[in-house]
């Protein structure tokens, strides 16, 4: 099985424009096989931190990977998989090759460590290993791994919005079933398909706790589709879960999270008018002092002039 991984990922390699297979090295452990060119020093930290990253998503998930994968380690741009604009991914899952694919220069670029963006990625490939795929919408898929990694995404942006509370409450706001072509659009559209998907991701651990989504996932597995196991762990349809989760979202709770993701920005606007009023009260005052040192009216002289 390990070979056949390890085949594949490399056939995939050529055929993506990285370095050529010939000129990759590989580092293998019982767990895992690293293919890497230049880097390493992060080739020999991935082994251990593959084991631990794989153990604590089979506690937090209840599943685990049923082969050995393959991470690359790559240097330098792929130019296929920048969206382009503000924002860059800096790794990708590839379920179908067992490969996961992380971009060392970039997550040097924004500081980005290992541990969490190999967990996100490993997340996809035990997802769609358990599931098959084929039930897994993309929502639920980028949701979980973005929960389990503590809100980290493939992408790197130099400020990420949030849109949430202001697609709800205009009425914008794209159903989940219509969600999965977002992860393929501009780059708002991206931005705002993978902040829902984390958003509904943490709503359901917070309805039912960790565990639900773990039992949620685990009856995926054994075939069931998102709406069927929904319905038996939480006793709801998806409909159901979405509208509770709007009213979440557009209620007081999901105001105040959406004002503290801003929470910078606000006390920088609040300083900045504070400063604006404080200039105006000033400049009142020089004009109320002004006015107070002039005679009220025009002395003269002894010829007559008017003296100020």
């Amino acid at each position: 099985m390990m070979m056949r991984v390890i085949l594949s990922a490399l056939l995939w390699i050529n055929l993506a424009g990285f370095a050529p297979a010939a000129a990759l090295q590989t580092l293998e452990t019982p767990d895992v096989a690293v293919l890497y060119d230049s880097a390493a020093a992060d080739a020999r930290e991935i082994p251990g931190l593959y084991g631990q990253v794989h153990e604590e998503l089979g506690r937090t998930l209840g599943l685990r990977l049923s082969y050995r994968p393959a991470v690359l380690l790559a240097e330098g741009e792929d130019p296929d998989r920048s969206p382009g604009g503000a924002f860059h991914f800096v790794a990708y899952a590839q379920p179908a090759e067992g490969l996961i694919v992380l971009h060392l220069t970039r997550m040097r670029a924004f500081s980005l460590p290992l541990s969490p963006v190999l967990k996100h990625e490993l997340c996809h490939l035990i997802l769609h290993d358990a599931t098959g795929g084929g039930n897994l919408p993309r929502w639920l898929d980028e949701g979980v791994a973005q929960w389990v990694s503590g809100g980290i995404s493939e992408m790197v942006a130099p400020r990420r919005p949030y849109f949430l509370p202001g697609a709800v409450l205009m009425g914008w706001d794209v159903p989940l079933e219509r969600l999965d072509p977002l992860f393929h659009g501009n780059e708002r559209d991206i931005l705002y398909a993978y902040e829902k998907s984390l958003s509904v991701a943490e709503f359901l651990v917070n309805k039912g706790g960790a565990g639900s989504l773990s039992r949620l996932l685990r009856r995926m597995s054994r075939g069931e589709t998102v709406q069927e196991a929904l319905r038996s762990g939480y006793g709801m349809s998806l409909d159901d879960i979405e509208r509770s989760w709007r009213r979440h979202i557009s209620g007081v709770t999901g105001w105040l999270f959406y004002l503290s993701r801003y929470l910078y920005e606000i006390l920088f606007f609040l300083g900045a008018l504070a400063a604006v009023f404080g200039f105006l009260r000033y400049r009142r005052k020089i004009k109320s002092w002004r006015e107070q040192e002039d005679p009220e009216e025009d002395e003269e002289d002894g010829d007559g002039r008017a003296i100020r």
